[in-house]
C-alpha cells in the first residue's frame, strides 16, 4: 500500500455529525470537547453516565450507540497495542450496527454508516499488514479475512450510497429554505463520497489477492469503471479530477501504463491555480512517474517534475509527494 493516498481527504467522512444539531445540545458539546483532547477513553464513561443521568436530553440519549461507536473508531486511531486497537474497532463496529438497527431512518444513521465502512476498512488493513509477515496457511487465512471485511465495507458504503440518494430525492426541485438548502448540499457531498469509498476500497481489495490474479484484475477493472463514472459526472470539480487520477492508478496497478498517461497528461494540463489545483498536479506527477519509468520516458520526468518542485508550496514540501518527486529528479 506505498503511496497510497484515499479519497477519504477530499470530503472529510465525519463532516455530518460534527455540524448535527446534537451537537450544541450541552452533552453532546461536553462529549465533542472530551473526543477533541483526545480523551477518549473519558469519554467512553462520559457516554455510559449519562445512560441513567436524569439531566441529559432524551434526545441525545437515543444517539448514545451512535456517539459511542463514533467515539471507539476515533479513539482506536491512538491504540498502539493491536489487539487493543482491533477491540476498540470491533466494539465500534457493533455499536454502530446497534444504532442502524435501531434508527435506520435517524439523521445520524449517513455518518453512521459512513464511520462503519470505515471501521471494517481499517480491520481489512490491519489484516493485511499482518499477513505480509506471515506465511503459508497463516497468511493465506489472513488474506481471506481481509477480503471479507473489504466486502462488509463495500456493503456498508452501497447501504451509504442508496440511502442518501434516496433522501436527495426527497427534495423538491426549488428549495429556499436556507437550512434545507444546507441539508441537500449535505447530502450531496455524502452521496459523491459514498461513490468515491465504493471505488477506493474496490481498489484496496485487490491486494488481498496475487497480482495479475482474475480476481484481483477484476477488482482494479471494477474500480477503474467507478472511478470513470464519478469522473464523468464531477469532471468540473476537483473531486471529479481525484476520480480520474484514481482511475489512472488502477490503469498503472493493471500494468496499462499509456493509458494510465494520457490520463495523467489530460490531468496536468490543468490550471495552476487555485492552490488546491497545484497541490493537485503534485500527487498527478507523483503517480505519473511509475509510468513514465516503466516506458522510459526519462526526459518527461525531469521536464515536468522540475519545475513542479521549483514552484512548490512550503505545505506541499512537506509532503511524502513532494519527497518522492524530489528524490526522482534531483
Amino acid at each position: 500500500m506505498s503511496r497510497f493516498f484515499s479519497c477519504g481527504m477530499l470530503l472529510g467522512c465525519l463532516s455530518f455529525w460534527l455540524q448535527s444539531g446534537l451537537a450544541e445540545e450541552p452533552a453532546g458539546k461536553l462529549l465533542n470537547e472530551l473526543r477533541d483532547r483526545g480523551e477518549f477513553q473519558q469519554a467512553l464513561e462520559y457516554l455510559d453516565s449519562a445512560a441513567t443521568d436524569g439531566a441529559v436530553a432524551k434526545e441525545f440519549k437515543e444517539t448514545l450507540q451512535f456517539e459511542r461507536g463514533m467515539t471507539l473508531a476515533l479513539g482506536s486511531k491512538r491504540q498502539r497495542d493491536p489487539s487493543v486497537r482491533s477491540a476498540w474497532l470491533a466494539d465500534g463496529q457493533k455499536a454502530l450496527q446497534s444504532f442502524l438497527a435501531e434508527h435506520p431512518e435517524s439523521p445520524q444513521a449517513i455518518a453512521a454508516l459512513q464511520q462503519l465502512g470505515n471501521i471494517f476498512v481499517e480491520q481489512a488493513r490491519g489484516l493485511l499488514k499482518r499477513s505480509e509477515s506471515a506465511t503459508g496457511a497463516a497468511q493465506a487465512k489472513m488474506l481471506t479475512e481481509s477480503n471479507g471485511h473489504y466486502a462488509e465495507a463495500l456493503a456498508a458504503f452501497e447501504k451509504l450510497h442508496t440511502t442518501t440518494q434516496e433522501r436527495l430525492k426527497g427534495f423538491p426541485a426549488v428549495v429556499q429554505d436556507p437550512k434545507r438548502v444546507e441539508e441537500r448540499e449535505r447530502l450531496r457531498m455524502d452521496f459523491l463520497q459514498a461513490r468515491l469509498l465504493l471505488a477506493a476500497t474496490l481498489e484496496e481489495s485487490a491486494e488481498t489477492h496475487p497480482k495479475g490474479s482474475p480476481e484481483g484484475v477484476k477488482a482494479l477493472t471494477q474500480a477503474a469503471e467507478s472511478y470513470e463514472q464519478t469522473y464523468k459526472q464531477y469532471r468540473t470539480r476537483l473531486a471529479g479530477l481525484y476520480a480520474r487520477l484514481f482511475q489512472a492508478r488502477c490503469k498503472q496497478k493493471l500494468g496499462k501504463h499509456p493509458e494510465a498517461l494520457e490520463m495523467f497528461d489530460d490531468l496536468l494540463a490543468n490550471a495552476d491555480s487555485p492552490a488546491a489545483l497545484h497541490t493537485f498536479k503534485v500527487k498527478v506527477v507523483d503517480l505519473a512517474i511509475d509510468s513514465w519509468m516503466v516506458e522510459k520516458q526519462y526526459q518527461r520526468v525531469l521536464d515536468t517534475a522540475g519545475p513542479l518542485l521549483d514552484s512548490a508550496t512550503d505545505d506541499e514540501k512537506k509532503t511524502s509527494e513532494f519527497e518522492f518527486i524530489d528524490l526522482q529528479v534531483r
